[in-house]
């Protein structure tokens, strides 16, 4: 990696392509958002959708000790072998009111590389991206594995990740509940578009795509989040939020899509890929994979990175290109 500030996508037209609607760097809503997030943060506090918790779970503080045992019984190896190897799937997806113009729109979700928790897996994965063709790139959280780091490396990571993938509308990304508000400013330094319970669009040939990102319900819950879900715009509504956590009043606000990770889709799992541990406070049915909440569709990614143990069984790392069809 190069000291030098990476850019990730190039800025958009004032008619086409990717741009915020709501918020963003400077304004009022931006700088109230940021003074709550630090509050938050200095708290010590998960502020979940239940409401307060203590942080530091029994995986958290059982890491060290699992990762002997691991060792100790020789598989500690192969489960680090296995998470620094990334899948890239491919998934059609019929949405109703897919605008005409955006047919074949090609969305890469990553979610939860932890990059400084794995050195080398943003080589690893970038490697499978390269000259890879997509129109957008979605991220939904975890850039960091602890959000109290120097945010810095982080984005260098991504830029190499991303590194040779033709994104034709650029980058757009929402925190986790590993990334700390800091991280934001050099993020869109960087070219990305980072939405913190606001609205972005997507517009092609006079139609448009809307983005509502809200900020981590895991652990960083407030009302902004729930208020931006209610307010999007008009037009074919995508929410990207960390956790499956908000997936209810995404629908009843009526989102079509809705792209999440957190769970890691349990990163250690029995056969089969049944999740051990979801990390989740609600929604624990929709940890993994590809569902549906009323007429909206949810994908929770298994993530890419790992947190806590360096290590995956029954549940590789992926990245999933989705391109959005009309219905037949």
């Amino acid at each position: 990696m190069t000291s030098s500030q990476p850019t990730l996508r190039p800025a958009p037209s004032a008619m086409e392509g990717l741009r915020r609607l709501t918020g963003g760097p400077g304004t009022a809503d931006r700088r109230a958002w940021r003074e709550c997030r630090l509050a938050l943060e200095a708290s010590g506090l998960r502020h979940t959708v239940l409401g307060p918790r203590r942080s530091g779970g029994l995986l958290y503080r059982s890491a060290p000790a699992m990762a002997r045992a691991l060792r100790l019984v020789g598989l500690h190896g192969l489960g680090e072998r296995n998470a620094r190897t990334p899948v890239l799937e491919r998934r059609e997806l019929a949405l109703q009111a897919l605008p005409a113009a955006f047919e074949g729109y090609r969305i890469l979700h990553l979610s939860d590389p932890h990059f400084e928790n794995l050195p080398g897996l943003a080589e690893s994965a970038a490697r499978q991206l390269r000259d890879a063709a997509v129109d957008l790139v979605a991220i939904t959280g975890d850039f960091q594995h602890h959000w109290w780091v120097e945010p810095q490396a982080a984005v260098e990571a991504l830029a190499l990740l991303l590194d040779g993938l033709r994104a034709a509308d650029g980058c757009l990304a929402v925190l986790g509940n590993h990334d700390g508000a800091g991280l934001v400013e050099p993020l869109e330094a960087a070219g990305v578009l980072v939405l913190v319970n606001e609205h972005a669009a997507v517009t092609r040939g006079g139609e448009r795509l809307i983005f509502t990102g809200t900020d981590d319900p895991a652990c960083f819950f407030t009302a902004g989040a729930l208020s931006a879900l209610e307010a999007a715009p008009e037009g074919l509504r995508i929410a990207l939020v960390h956790s499956p956590e908000l997936a209810q009043p995404a629908a009843a606000a009526g989102h079509s899509l809705y792209l999440c990770g957190h769970t890691h889709g349990g990163q250690i799992c029995l056969p089969g890929g049944r999740p051990l541990v979801t990390q989740l406070t609600v929604n624990r049915h929709l940890a993994r994979g590809w569902w549906r909440q009323g007429a909206m569709v949810g994908h929770t990614s298994r993530g890419l990175g790992s947190a806590n143990l360096s290590v995956r069984f029954n549940c590789p790392p992926a990245m999933t290109l989705i391109t959005c069809r009309r219905p037949a």
